[in-house]
């Protein structure tokens, strides 16, 4: 599961970060043949793959035996095969330019994803879950329905993009928001901050009730087994909503688990094969071992670690964008020979993106869910007193599961290497309190660097990424310049980046050339008097020209922040009644950032109220 997580937190990623190119989709006959090669191969591929050997003594393609891991294993490998060829469809064959030719697709980030991301996964996995439910089903030696695997498989992953699916619909919703109402919300940033948590908190508290259900859960029968979780619990102090049959895959699974973050919503999912197969103190021990996670709130931890994961990537990409790609070595070998390469520069974020996923949750997240899998260990040690039933627990798990003891695991240790270290905090206390300090430092420095990362990102973003972004800019507009040196939009986008480098000749040379080639350029012309009324460079200030200047662009586009400017050029040229009239029109069009029209209204009445 964990796998096919991050496989849909990868896809999602590389779908939304990828740029479509400007020159447009072009034909589509390329995509539908790469669409038709890249499922027919991976059909193909996945055929081989999967194959049942002749004889249980026959030679497999697993370099060890032939077990249930080992087909877990095979099922991941060939995920990450998906994900490889979905990401040459994306970013060679533009599939996202083509979907936003589509009016429905272009409106609604929901419906562009499940369509550019959801959906061609989920083929590829169906193909995978076609051919490896006659290996799982040789495995597990049961007659179990082809339907009730597929079904299973869906299930399963159907739920890990919910939370997504309500996060996309709540965006799709508020979009649909009345003008007035839509504006406000874009032009308050706290508000906006506040809404996001509150509709993720709620997400995170309810997702664990629609889990249960598409699971299709049923309730642990009135027995043995259920007195047993529901005394032991009681006596650990945790509480749950209701303790549940995880029955999936046929019974065929053998693991236990909780879900939910507060005990209204709080779930104990147990697969029906650990119940048969535990005795009352293994089942204990088990369940202590599941309680563990929820005492050192290791859920939490996980919550803010998928947010993290946000946060890591933006910056990464910001960075690589804006810092990296503006040298000049990488800008001339990207841009040579005057060609635009914005479709290789989308694919090499991507590259990295994708090596930056694997690497986030492949490994850190490994490192850290093998320390809480072991302090979740020691959680039943210290409930039960000793070790012995998860020890035993442990060990009929992998007898039952065909797993052997010593096989590796990226998100736990061995069966062997967690029996061995309980044994020895049976003997030696010390090391318990070792673990303990040892997973508070991996939370302390995982909080430490979330937090100077965001703290170094704010301030680079600030001041060399600023710099840098703007280089990059300049250069790729001097590029495209050479190319079309009478575009008008080309001159007036160089302006306003000299501008922001406050190199203000600069800035006005450019902006007059846009003029020049346009007279009636209402944008240049209201940034060429907004630099003539503000600038600090008192060679360049000149509040005559800003206003003739403001006076045309509000002429031929009356919008707020032209008639801002128009009110600014009032303004400095002492004619302060004007500038208040003025500012009052363009407040009555109801702008996204209200507050800074307000504002120059104080400012402009405080003027008008003087002496």
């Amino acid at each position: 599961m964990y796998a096919n997580l991050f496989t849909f937190i990868a896809a999602l990623s590389l779908f939304s970060f990828y740029e479509v190119p400007k020159e447009g989709p072009g034909s589509g006959l390329p995509l539908i043949l790469a669409i038709i090669f890249f499922y027919l191969l991976f059909f193909l591929l996945c055929r081989r793959a999967f194959r049942i050997p002749k004889t249980a003594e026959s030679t497999y393609r697993f370099s060890s035996s032939l077990t249930k891991a080992s087909h877990a294993s095979l099922v991941s490998r060939y995920t990450v095969v998906a994900l490889f060829f979905y990401s040459i469809i994306v970013c060679v064959f533009n599939l996202k330019g083509h979907l936003l030719d589509l009016i429905l697709l272009k409106t609604s980030s929901l419906a562009l994803c499940l369509a550019g991301a959801i959906f061609p996964l989920f083929l590829f996995f169906l193909i995978i879950w076609y051919f490896s439910f006659p290996l799982h089903q040789y495995l597990t030696g049961k007659n179990s329905g082809f339907q009730n695997y597929i079904e299973s498989n869906i299930r399963l992953n159907f739920t890990i993009i919910i939370p997504w699916i309500l996060l996309s619909l709540a965006t799709d919703l508020l979009s649909l928001l009345p003008g007035e109402a839509k504006i406000y919300l874009e032009s308050n940033y706290i508000l906006s901050l506040i809404l996001f948590f509150t509709l993720f908190a709620g997400i995170v508290v309810f997702f664990p009730y629609i889990l249960v259900r598409v699971w299709k859960c049923p309730s642990i029968p009135e027995n043995s087994e259920r007195k047993i979780l529901e005394n032991f619990s009681q006596k650990a102090g945790v509480n749950f909503s209701d303790m549940v049959l995880w029955d999936m895959f046929d019974s065929s699974m053998i693991t236990a688990g909780i879900v939910g973050f507060i005990k209204q919503f709080r779930y104990l999912l147990v697969a029906p094969l650990l119940l048969k197969i535990l005795d009352p103190d293994e089942l204990e021990s088990v369940l202590a071992h599941e309680i563990g996670h929820i005492k050192n709130r290791h859920m939490f931890f996980y919550l803010f670690f998928i947010l993290g994961y946000t946060l890591f990537s933006y910056g990464l990409l910001k960075i690589i964008y804006t810092f990296i790609f503006s040298r000049d070595f990488l800008f001339n070998v990207l841009f040579s020979n005057n060609q635009s390469n914005d479709h290789l520069l989308s694919s090499i974020a991507i590259t990295i993106l994708l090596l930056f996923i694997l690497f986030y949750f492949r490994y850190i997240f490994g490192f850290i869910s093998r320390n809480f899998e072991r302090q979740a260990d020691i959680s039943s040690l210290e409930l039960k007193g000793n070790a012995d039933g998860i020890i035993s627990a442990l060990n009929k798990i992998a007898t039952a599961g065909s797993h052997s003891r010593t096989a590796p695991s990226w998100h736990h240790f061995s069966i062997a290497q967690r029996t061995e270290f309980l044994e020895g905090c049976q003997q030696n206390h010390d090391l318990v309190k070792k673990h303990h300090k040892r997973v508070a430092r991996i939370k302390t420095g995982y909080f430490i660097l979330l937090i100077l990362f965001s703290s170094f990102f704010f301030v680079l973003d600030k001041t060399v990424l600023k710099t840098s972004e703007l280089n990059l800019y300049q250069k790729v507009l001097e590029k495209e310049l050479t190319k079309n040196p009478a575009d008008p939009s080309l001159h007036f986008a160089l302006g306003n980046i000299f501008y922001e480098k406050k190199e203000y000749k600069q800035a006005e040379k450019f902006l007059l050339a846009a003029i020049h080639l346009d007279p009636k350029h209402h944008e240049a012309l209201n940034s060429l008097a907004w630099l003539y009324a503000t600038t600090e460079d008192m060679e360049i200030r000149n509040p005559k020209d800003a206003l003739i200047f403001s006076e045309t662009a509000a002429a031929l586009a009356p919008k707020p922040h032209i008639l801002d400017t128009l009110a600014e050029s009032y303004y400095v040229n002492g004619m302060h009644r004007e500038a208040v009239f003025t500012i009052k029109k363009a407040i009555e069009k109801k702008p996204a950032n209200i507050r800074y029209y307000r504002k120059q209204l104080r400012k402009f009445q405080k003027a008008l109220e003087k002496p």
